[in-house]
């Protein structure tokens, strides 16, 4: 399991450049043999797992 903070996609780069690095990413740590869980938090609650959605 490997975490990925957020900031790269809130403010961190431009859209669309921002989901494509974080997707990249996402997939190098998969190609790795590891589990991403890129990292938040939403109204306070702390969130491991983003999705697109």
């Amino acid at each position: 399991l490997v975490a990925l903070e957020s900031t790269v996609i809130t403010h961190g780069l431009p859209y669309p450049h921002n989901l494509a690095l974080a997707r990249d990413v996402e997939g190098i740590v998969r190609a790795c043999g590891a589990e991403p869980r890129t990292i938040g938090i939403i109204q306070g609650e702390l969130i491991a797992g983003l999705t697109a959605a």
